[in-house]
């Protein structure tokens, strides 16, 4: 026998009768009633099935008193025939759902929305409160939730009764002319508390300093200093405003708001321009940046940096998805507005068929791929000494003889000695870096100036000390090529070092590229038959402060050095010069913009015959963004203006920025030439600057530095305004809006 059903009536928290679900056939249940203060144990079996026939019973109870009440009709002894299930008889005693009406009277801040499925709160939304969370709920995401209990659980937040708060300040304020208002600006030590130290961790960014370690000790010194403001950061127990959350965060904000300003100029402007370049940072991770060149609201050209970025390998595939993702990102809008690409020259970067710059062409292909300059000038440089045996053994012994000192404070110690007692400059030996365009310069000028006291201090440690290395040091600095090709280097440098000075600047006139380069060549050419005065001076030293040294010379070893090392250095630094440098058609277009070329015949009409071939070689690239015919009426009266007596003397680049400025409505064609001519990057040396950066950021204490909080320093250390120049108030505002501050952060 099992119980098929159980029916409750009669207590008082049950108005109506309750069925329990039908129950299982395997199971029986003895159940409770409350009768009288007394637990009556009772079973009652409706519409059972015996097992066997002497079980079958109608009611068993062990009170007979209470047999009538199991037994009276309104107890139902059998299923409903009405076919009513009990889930609706639940459903029919709730209230019905939905928002009322009377609520809105109840409370006068509740808004319903438009399509009557939500509420919202109208105060916390007007101060801008939201969760300590951060979720919006009640502020710009609806409450779907329509019941009372969740007015009333919103009502007792901590949000809602900032609201409130915050609104019972404003009534106060507006009855008291504004009074209250003016004393909470004054009195609001919170904000001002936490924009100090901003300002602190602004100032640690700023000079590359460990953020994270560093920001609480120089809050506690400024403490000590009388900064009784910071004590407002302290809001009990642990909220102090100096976790790992809040500090990263202040980095963001600060990051944030430098950066907002840089790319709101990139999409305003009508073009710009991306140089790229990778490294491999202090984590053994590849690295690629970006920098970005640009026009500001102002028509200034700008250079700035914009991205960082970890990638996983060098191929050209994977840079050119990190390049196109990024700007997909920040809308930089790639197939329209990007109008070059600068890189060092790598294969992987300028490849015919499958370099970065080929690709973006595909995309866009009015882009125009520059190679940097100042990293031709160096590939010439240095593949012009690679090719002369005698100079690459050279390049390797100053870089040996560098290390032989670096590594030894006994061996520096001797040789400033010894430049002490021969009443010579004490000079330290400079490390010949390949990646250091200026290296080579100052590592030869060292070891000029200081030869005598070198060789000196080499044979006094291979004599005291056994030194091999130093003894084969010191037989080859004494060789008479050594001593020659130390003064021909010196006098041939310093000109290698001023075009890659000129060619390292952040606006390199267009102009100037190819005269100052021509003028290098000539000045190479005359060196070879009249020798510089360094190279002159050779005889005198050898006769005198290297006479002690006994350094053989003869004849037959002076015309071999000028055969074989002098004019074979200088003819292969010349032709190299001239195969890294050819004549780029479409970068010397632009020159249509010097007024210098522009010159008046015998009957005072101007020749411009060789603009009007720049302006076609450009019509032709640009035709997709130019009209061929409304630019040669505007370069008409263009070339008239240009040799007035106010813009004859102008250079190429201030000529270009005269029309983005001032006749961006008058010649709307060469405007957008003028553009493209000044965001067009001639030299990455900046991406070179961001890798210096980087290493001072990312250190071996730092390694382990991820991508995002990498890229908030590089942009506060790189691209910030000084540090009283910084808008405080709008990174404080940014922070606030985040999520919800125990912090008073109203200004």
């Amino acid at each position: 026998m099992y119980i098929k059903q159980v029916t409750i009536q009669g207590f008082r928290s049950y108005r109506d009768q309750t069925e329990v679900e039908p129950f299982s056939s395997k199971h029986n249940v003895i159940g409770l009633m409350f009768v009288s203060d007394q637990i009556v144990p009772c079973l009652r079996i409706v519409n059972t099935l015996s097992r066997s026939p002497n079980m079958q019973k109608e009611n068993q109870c062990p009170r007979p008193d209470l047999r009538s009440w199991f037994t009276s009709p309104s107890t139902p002894t059998k299923r409903k025939q009405d076919g009513q299930s009990s889930s609706k008889l639940r459903e029919s005693k709730k209230r019905k759902t939905g928002f009322d009406k009377l609520w809105l009277t109840s409370f006068e801040w509740l808004r319903q929305t438009p399509d009557e499925k939500g509420m919202l709160c109208f105060m916390c939304g007007k101060h801008g409160v939201r969760a300590r969370n951060g979720s919006d709920v009640w502020i710009k995401t609806p409450c779907t939730a329509l019941e009372k209990q969740s007015i009333v659980r919103h009502v007792k937040s901590d949000m809602h009764k900032l609201a409130e708060l915050k609104e019972k300040k404003a009534k106060l304020s507006d009855v008291n002319g504004g009074i209250i208002a003016a004393m909470d600006r004054h009195i609001n030590m919170e904000r001002q508390s936490f924009i100090s130290a901003l300002r602190c961790m602004y100032w640690i960014c700023k000079n590359e300093v460990a953020h994270t370690t560093k920001f609480r000790p120089l809050l506690d010194l400024v403490k000590s200093f009388g900064g009784s403001c910071l004590e407002h950061l302290n809001k009990g127990g642990n909220a102090n405003y100096m976790s790992e959350r809040i500090i990263q965060e202040m980095v963001d904000v600060l990051a944030q708001v430098i950066e907002r300003r840089i790319y709101s100029d990139i999409r305003e402007s009508p073009f710009y321009s991306l140089m790229v370049d990778e490294t491999t940072d202090i984590s053994i991770l590849k690295q690629l940046i970006m920098y970005a060149k640009y026009t500001d609201k102002e028509g200034n050209a700008k250079t700035s940096f914009v991205h960082i970025s970890d990638i996983f390998d060098g191929k050209a595939e994977t840079i050119e998805t990190a390049i196109v993702n990024f700007c997909e990102k920040n809308m930089f809008l790639l197939n329209s507005k990007m109008a070059a690409l600068g890189s060092d020259g790598a294969s992987v970067m300028v490849g015919k068929r499958t370099g970065v710059a080929t690709r973006l062409k595909e995309r866009n292909p009015i882009l125009i791929n520059v190679h940097c300059v100042a990293h031709r000038l160096a590939l010439a440089s240095s593949q012009a000494m690679d090719k002369i045996k005698y100079l690459h053994r050279i390049s390797t012994t100053l870089q040996q003889l560098y290390y032989f000192y670096q590594n030894s404070s006994v061996r520096m110690s001797g040789l400033k000695e010894i430049e002490s007692v021969l009443n010579e400059p004490q000079i330290k030996l400079k490390e010949a870096k390949s990646v250091r365009w200026l290296s080579h310069q100052r590592a030869i000028d060292a070891i000029r100036k200081t030869l005598p006291a070198v060789i000196t201090s080499l044979e006094r440690e291979a004599e005291e000390r056994g030194d091999a290395t130093a003894h084969g040091l010191s037989i080859f600095l004494k060789q008479y090529n050594f001593v020659a090709a130390v003064h021909m280097l010196s006098d041939i440098l310093p000109h290698l070092t001023r075009l890659s000075l000129i060619f390292q600047k952040k606006n390199v006139d267009l102009s100037i590229i190819e005269p100052v380069l021509h003028s290098t060549i000539v000045t190479l050419q005359q060196m070879k038959d009249n020798p510089g005065a360094h190279m002159q001076a050779v005889d005198g030293r050898l006769t005198g402060d290297l006479a002690i040294h006994d350094i053989n010379v003869s004849d037959n070893m002076k015309d071999s050095f000028i055969t074989n090392v002098y004019h074979k250095y200088i003819d292969g630094l010349i032709v190299n010069l001239r195969e890294r440098f050819p004549d780029v058609h479409l970068l010397q277009a632009f020159s249509i913009f010097d007024p210098s070329l522009l010159e008046k015949d015998d009957s005072g009409r101007l020749d411009d015959t060789l603009q009007q071939q720049h302006l076609e070689t450009l019509s032709t690239h640009y035709s997709d963004i130019l009209s061929s015919e409304e630019m040669a009426r505007e370069w008409e009266m263009m070339k008239n203006l240009m040799v007035d007596d106010q813009h004859s003397s102008f250079t190429c680049t201030q000529m270009m920025n005269k029309v983005v400025k001032q006749y961006k409505d008058v010649f709307v064609n060469l405007y957008k030439l003028a553009v493209i001519g000044l965001i067009v990057p001639m030299s990455t040396a900046d991406c070179e600057r961001g890798f210096s950066a980087l290493s001072r950021v990312k250190t071996t204490l730092r390694n382990r530095m991820c991508e995002k909080t990498l890229s908030n320093l590089l942009f506060i250390t790189l691209e910030g305004p000084p540090v009283e120049d910084f808008p405080y108030d709008e990174a404080a505002n940014i922070w606030a809006s985040i999520r919800n501050r125990r912090l008073d952060m109203s200004s």
